[in-house]
């Protein structure tokens, strides 16, 4: 019955959190906001310097990304072992933990971005947050198996 609560609990979570996601996107930045990029005023050059910047964050974030799902995979399918064999509460949620770790790795990977973006750049989706929602699932996870 506990358990049957608790997934409950954690799907509804997830749909909520999707809801609050795609409402909650932010209003445009007013034209002397400190965190709106003034390319009108920048010349030539310090946009190619942006330009460059952004690409060489972007293939970072790609191959940081990609090494994370390998581990994380890794995890989820050494804690699957362990809870086949022992059957604990413990190693259950460090399962789940190591699953939501790697939905997180894989949407936070700019290539599953470029699926989802539309005709937005890559920066610009609501998909952005998705990561942050399973970051957080993680991190309730986490509070659960601290105090179980």
């Amino acid at each position: 019955m506990k358990n049957k609560l608790t997934l409950t609990l954690f799907a509804l979570i997830i749909v909520l959190s999707t809801v609050v996601i795609v409402y909650a996107q932010p209003d445009p930045a007013p034209k002397d906001s400190p965190w709106r990029p003034r390319f009108n005023e920048s010349n030539p050059e310090t946009i190619e310097r942006f330009e460059r910047q952004i690409e060489n964050y972007i293939q970072f974030r790609i191959v940081l990304s990609s090494i994370n799902m390998i581990l994380y995979g890794y995890l989820l399918y050494m804690y699957a072992m362990l809870y086949n064999e022992t059957k604990s509460k413990f190693s259950l949620g460090l399962m789940a933990l190591s699953g939501v770790l790697l939905i997180y790795s894989v949407t936070s990977n700019p290539l599953f971005l470029t699926l989802f973006r539309g005709t937005q750049p890559v920066w610009f989706t609501v998909f952005n947050f998705v990561p942050d929602v399973f970051a957080s699932i993680g991190a309730a996870i986490m509070i659960y198996l601290t105090r179980t």
